[in-house]
This record gives structure tokens, C-alpha cells and sequence, in this order.
């Protein structure tokens, strides 16, 4: 049995989070996905299942981790 977590966050709840914490970010609907950059690192790059909240660093290497939302993965992951 596979256990799945949803965040219970909508794209317009991580598009205002993000924006307010002034962090750049793509939006890939389709994927139900955003690209989440570094503030300060412009090399450093993630995408963020928002439904789920499964990260990964880019470019990906097919290993992905969890959070439990867009808060949870800034604050300790992102920012960290």
C-alpha cells in the first residue's frame, strides 16, 4: 500500500507565499509543479510538487523528498 501526503495547498496559495516572501519561481501547470529558485544562489534550483509536497533539487536525479507544503519546504529546506 502506498501512502501519499497532500498538502491540501492550492497554486494560488503558493504563488502568494512565495511572492511575499519574495522568493523567484516558475509556474508548470501541467506538472502541478513550480521551479523554485535559491534568493540568493542563482545556481541552485528545485521543483515543487505543491499537491504533494515532493521536492527535488535540480537537475533532477529522479530522488525526490518531502515536505509538508510550500512553508515547510522554504523554511527548512530551501532557506536552511
Amino acid at each position: 500500500m502506498v501512502w501519499k501526503y497532500k498538502t491540501g495547498e492550492s497554486l494560488e496559495d503558493c504563488v502568494k507565499f512565495l511572492e511575499e516572501k519574495e522568493i523567484p519561481f516558475e509556474v508548470r501547470e501541467t506538472a502541478s509543479m513550480l521551479i523554485v529558485y535559491h534568493p540568493d544562489k542563482d545556481y541552485k534550483k528545485y521543483d515543487f510538487r505543491y499537491t504533494t509536497g515532493r521536492w527535488s533539487p535540480l537537475p533532477n536525479k529522479k530522488i525526490h523528498y518531502r515536505s509538508k507544503g510550500i512553508e515547510d519546504f522554504i523554511e527548512r529546506f530551501l532557506l536552511s
